[in-house]
């Protein structure tokens, strides 16, 4: 169990690292993002900034994943 949830720890925060610059990119001007999948277009900068706050959430709590999930060896002594 503890395997899987550092598996998803690890989807989340590079999905949300590529997918975040991806956003920033698209706010800069530098590449135009359209997703068809769910009628998102991120046409305006509101959805775009929407997009990287979005993405900022998933990659924090992926890193939430894997600090709570780390193994016992690699614990700090306090």
């Amino acid at each position: 169990m503890n395997e899987n949830i550092r598996i998803f720890g690890w989807l989340l925060l590079g999905m949300g690292f590529v997918l975040t610059l991806l956003g920033v990119m698209a706010i800069i001007g530098l590449v135009h993002v359209q997703i068809d999948a769910f009628g998102v277009n991120l046409d305006t900068i509101q959805e775009r900034i929407a997009w990287v706050v979005l993405w900022i959430v998933a990659a924090v709590t992926g890193g939430l994943l894997l600090g709570l999930t780390r193994p016992e060896d690699q614990e700090r002594s306090v």
